[in-house]
């Protein structure tokens, strides 16, 4: 019993110390979106552009996403969606989903399932009740430096954003720097 119980506060403990991921799809949080799109052009990837958005497919955990790269005002990437499609499955395919950035982030720190009448959860009618806007399904996880959030939305997709907190990662990267310069 008490191996179990040393077991469960470790992994309770990674769940509470979980990082936000300072890349994802192959792009790096806070680095110019002009490298970023070079280091995928440059891996095979086939990258669009329209204005100041850059977009590309990826597969993710045995999924094909479709992302979107955002450009903040800086030139960074700070916000990334990657949408993929429910199959006709979009409530599973949300719950699938959420399930593995559980795994990684712990529960999320706000979620929501609102089914309105006639529609509820568990009544196998869940997609139709998303598509018609009778349903309300998302949560989102805030971490250290970002939040993860995702939702289903009425065009039978499911979207997985991650919003880094570029500021603090400006930061971190300038008290590397700071430290770095000092150790010589």
């Amino acid at each position: 019993m008490k191996k179990i119980m040393i077991v469960v506060f470790i992994m309770s403990s990674l769940f509470a110390f979980a990082e936000f991921p300072t890349t994802f799809a192959g792009a790096t949080f806070g680095v110019p979106t002009t490298e970023v799109v070079a280091q995928l052009r440059d891996n095979g990837v086939e990258v669009k552009q329209n204005d100041t958005e850059y977009a590309y497919f990826r597969e993710i955990g045995g999924r094909l996403y479709f992302i979107i790269l955002s450009d903040s005002s800086k030139g960074t990437i700070n916000d990334i969606y990657a949408m993929t499609s429910g199959n006709n499955n979009q409530y599973i395919t949300y719950k699938i989903i959420k399930k593995d950035v559980s795994y990684v982030y712990g529960s999320p720190t706000k979620e929501s399932e609102l089914f309105m009448y006639p529609y509820y959860d568990g009544d196998g009618y869940e997609d139709q009740a998303i598509i018609l806007g009778k349903a309300a399904i998302f949560c989102e996880w805030k971490v250290d430096a970002g939040c993860i959030k995702l939702w289903c939305l009425r065009n039978g997709n499911v979207l997985l954003q991650y919003i880094a907190d570029i500021d603090l990662f400006e930061y971190e990267q300038h008290l590397e720097e700071v430290k770095s310069k000092n150790e010589y």
